[in-house]
């Protein structure tokens, strides 16, 4: 199977910048173009959501990865289905556990959902971020905006 583009989801969290970092790298290693969905389940989030993604889209340019970025409105896992059923994805790559209120053992349930109720194959990365994320995720905590749980 070749990849022509992949859909890399994040909230944010530590392990939403994971796979950031694995979606970037992938997509510099097999020279695709990606997307990356910030879903805001309140509306107070869209601002964080937009702050993210921004420095996300300016990580990949610097990868030299052709990449365009979304922040959408609702719940995470319909959204991010309607969403991939509307695109056409080789691969969707996300955290395994990301801002969630329920603090899920294994993985988180939305991964879960994604991975048994799309189409699409699905990456769950768990591992460190790199150094940059990191810091995009502490500027990003930094701001004065609000956000969510840190299910951490």
């Amino acid at each position: 199977m070749s990849y022509d583009r992949i859909l890399i989801l994040t909230d944010g969290s530590k392990q939403a910048m994971n796979a950031i970092e694995e979606g970037i790298r992938l997509a510099s290693k097999l020279d695709v173009t990606i997307d990356v969905l910030y879903v805001a389940e309140i509306e107070e989030d869209k601002e964080y959501g937009e702050k993210l993604i921004t420095e996300v889209h300016e990580i990949a340019k610097d990868a030299g990865i052709d990449c365009s970025s979304f922040v959408k409105h609702g719940d995470s896992f319909a959204v991010i289905a309607e969403y991939a059923s509307r695109k056409s994805y080789d691969l969707i790559v996300m955290g395994s556990d990301g801002r969630s209120n329920l603090g899920e053992v294994l993985i988180g349930s939305t991964a879960e959902r994604v991975i048994t109720e799309t189409d699409v194959p699905v990456t769950v990365v768990n591992k460190p971020p790199a150094d940059r994320l990191e810091r995009v995720e502490a500027k990003l905590q930094n701001d004065d905006i609000i956000h969510g749980t840190s299910g951490e």
